[in-house]
């Protein structure tokens, strides 16, 4: 563990966007955490990190939506960690490089493997509700460990956080900071002092009364350490605590407020500048404080992200410091904080949707002309410049090499080598194109004014698809295995011939939004309504997969069985979570994965294990190559102990009707969701919380025929589960 105990490791900066790719060092991607998912972009990931320790070369950091990271390499590559939650986390101590603690809110989690499992520290009732959040965390030992809550109290265990009691503390006002040299002994800030207790936080005096608002507390060495605060205020004491030396940082312009410290030895360290003036700015010293040179870790760029900053930075050696920003940039220095270099890398983009040419290979781009390539099922992307005119309509690859992109005006480009170089074409519309899709390097089709034009000769003529199905309202290309399909709002057409002949396809609805075939015969879809219907015989028939729970934006299949729902994942999950559903049974049951902390604008899939989703995070592309569930299987069921009723029946009910099913495995206190809709209607939720046994149940009113889904989102080791559709039906 670095010299600082588990004080509050929270900095202040924002992260830069890299118009570039940049290189990732080697390593497995990021998972997200909740679910079977990884990072594609950007690398190593892209949520805010508040805090970071390390304990020798093993560190930890953490940050919002629950999000825990390790690195065994002293910060030079990171791994996901599941710590079962998906609230802000705002603080780790590395008590051991096996033993961890993480807090956030009124969670507390302790892991004893290195962060491959946790478990639940009960401190107090619920985590989902506390009179006062945790701060921050300082474990000096694996038994004795300290809470500051944001009521500025204390709470103390020493059975490792099985259980707390309040130290009672005397002789010490409001505090912003604490850390402990051993288990009797700590330090903290509070207003104008320093404070030292000796017996365990029951007692504490003062120290030191800087004439300064004192902010954190620092010891590298049990006898060397650091305290800072407003006015560029720096304390040092080199015998214990004892004594303290009072300093003032000289810097040009307005003083600093200093925020934070951390040190790699009892000379070296770096000091946080946390005022506005700040912006970006650490204060190295390498004199014990005597002299401060001001460094900028994220090389100049701005700092700033909607009006907060923040910065989690920490000492693995007496020489290598990792500081991470907004958005999970991350750097790292192996001077002692001097020079700072580039982990990872980002494409800094908004991209608007995913395109699939197989398993391995995909493109995603954003509507103002920025494509990203990856040909290693996601794992790594790189950048392609493309020079449209008035921003990107579609784009297509036959194969990693030869594709095509479709400019808002209609213009055509081809690339031969993946896209270092474009040639333009002519597609003959005179206009606008709406879509576009290469069924081989030289068989092109692309949609304009509402029909087909199609290319035989690799974009250089084309002509006009005569099929009367096409003739009018074909707005959307797909591919369809083998085949080829063609959708509008109220239009569905399938080619077996590459193009040449159509033959229309009854729709399931008036107004189609999505559309997914996967041969000429199976295929989904989604009306306005949010609905999700399926064939098997190519539109003679359709039936509604009500299973799904959800109204459904978008459907992406890669065979009959295996395929994505995107859309409201439900309560209790937050609406802009970003959430996928996930069927591997035709639509007869499906079970939510968790992706993102924003919602999901699009999913693409290659294959039954692979995908790519894009989120609205700036440039967030993510990837699966197992099938986006976690690593454990769940099973839920969901049953009534009468599927007809009568009206009579109903009323001696008051309209209510009972459910009840099972968690297998057993998720004590898990929320189930109960997903309900009345025949004509939108869906409603209900919730349901998980006994001991794995049994819930819940009562919904009801006033006629409904049909009812429930669902789990999963934990840290266990995939979603989702039942298959009951419905309940009210007659006379």
């Amino acid at each position: 563990m670095s010299g600082r105990r588990a004080s509050r490791w929270g900095w202040c900066v924002a992260a830069i966007g890299a118009a570039l790719w940049l290189p990732a060092a080697a390593g497995a991607n990021v998972s997200v955490g909740h679910s079977g998912w990884f990072w594609g972009n950007p690398l190593p990931q892209g949520n805010d990190i508040a805090a970071l320790d390390f304990a020798a070369q093993r560190g930890f950091a953490v940050g919002a939506f629950g999000t825990v990271l390790r690195s065994d390499d002293a910060g030079r590559t990171w791994s996901g960690l599941s710590s079962g939650l998906t609230n802000d986390l705002a603080t780790v101590d590395a008590v051991t490089s096996d033993t961890l603690i993480v807090a956030g809110g009124c969670a507390l989690r302790r892991s004893d493997d290195g962060g491959l499992t946790f478990r639940r520290l009960p401190w107090t009732a619920s985590e989902q509700r506390c009179q006062a959040g945790i701060a921050q965390v300082a474990f000096p030992s694996g038994n004795v460990g300290y809470l500051l809550l944001s009521n500025n109290r204390l709470r103390k265990t020493t059975d490792g956080g099985r259980t707390w009691s309040d130290p009672g503390v005397e002789g010490l006002p409001t505090p912003t900071d604490v850390t402990f040299t051993s288990e009797t002994t700590g330090f903290a800030t509070a207003g104008g002092g320093i404070f030292r207790t000796v017996d365990g936080a029951r007692t504490w005096t003062r120290q030191a009364s800087p004439a300064a608002n004192m902010n954190a507390v620092s010891f590298p060495t049990a006898a060397a350490g650091y305290a800072v605060g407003s006015g560029g205020t720096i304390a040092r004491t080199a015998d214990g605590g004892t004594t303290w030396d009072v300093r003032t940082t000289v810097q040009d312009g307005p003083a600093p407020n200093l925020t934070d410290v951390r040190c790699g030895t009892a000379e070296l360290c770096a000091v946080w500048d946390g005022s506005p003036s700040g912006a970006r700015k650490l204060l190295r010293t390498v004199d014990a404080g005597v002299t401060f040179t001001p460094v900028d870790p994220f090389g100049g760029a701005s700092l700033a992200a909607g009006g907060q900053t923040r910065l989690a930075v920490a000492f693995a050696s007496a020489t290598r410091v990792v500081a991470i920003g907004f958005g999970g940039v991350t750097v790292a220095s192996d001077d002692g904080g001097a020079t700072f270099a580039r982990i990872g890398g980002a494409i800094a983009d908004a991209f608007d949707f995913a395109r699939v040419t197989s398993a391995q290979v995909y493109q995603v781009a954003g509507r103002a002309g920025r494509v990203a390539v990856t040909v290693d099922g996601g794992r790594t992307w790189t950048g392609v410049g493309v020079p449209v005119s008035r921003g990107l309509a579609d784009l297509s690859f036959a194969s990693a090499t030869v594709g095509y992109v479709l400019d808002a005006d209609g213009s055509l480009l081809r690339t031969d080598n993946g896209g270092s170089s474009w040639s333009a074409l002519d597609t003959g519309t005179g206009g606008a194109a709406s879509s576009l899709l290469a069924v081989s390097p030289d068989v092109v089709l692309i949609t304009a004014g509402g029909t087909v034009r199609r290319s035989a000769d690799g974009g250089v003529t084309f002509s006009a698809v005569s099929a009367k199905a096409v003739a009018r309202g074909a707005t959307r290309l797909e591919r369809a295995g083998a085949a080829v399909v063609v959708h509008g709002s109220g239009l569905i057409a399938v080619s077996t011939d590459a193009g040449q002949r159509w033959q229309r396809v009854k729709a399931p609805a008036k107004r189609i939004v999505s559309v997914d075939f996967v041969s000429a015969k199976v295929g989904f879809a989604t009306d306005r309504t949010g609905r999700l219907w399926s064939t098997l015989n190519g539109g003679r028939t359709w039936q509604p997969l009500d299973a799904v729970g959800a109204s459904v934006d978008e459907v992406a299949f890669a065979d009959r069985l295996n395929g994505y729902a995107r859309g409201d994942c439900s309560p209790p999950l937050a609406a802009s979570v970003g959430c996928l559903l996930r069927t591997s049974d035709g639509g007869r049951s499906w079970r939510p994965q968790v992706v993102s902390s924003q919602a999901l604008k699009n999913v693409a899939i290659g294959s039954a294990s692979s995908a790519v989703a894009i989120g609205y995070g700036g440039g967030w592309v993510f990837a699966t190559t197992g099938s986006g569930d976690s690593a454990g299987d769940s099973s839920l069921t969901l049953k009534t102990p009468r599927r007809a009723l009568d009206r009579a029946t109903l009323k001696r009910q008051k309209g209510r009707v009972k459910l009840t099913g099972r968690l297998s495995p057993a998720a004590s206190g898990a929320s189930v969701t109960v997903a309900y809709r009345p025949a004509g209607r939108s869906w409603r939720y209900a919730s349901a919380q998980v006994s001991r046994n794995g049994s819930f149940s819940a009562t919904v009113a009801i006033t006629g025929t409904t049909t009812f889904v429930a669902s789990w989102p999963g934990d840290d080791v266990h995939a979603g589960a989702g039942t298959p559709a009951l419905t309940v039906t009210v007659g006379r």
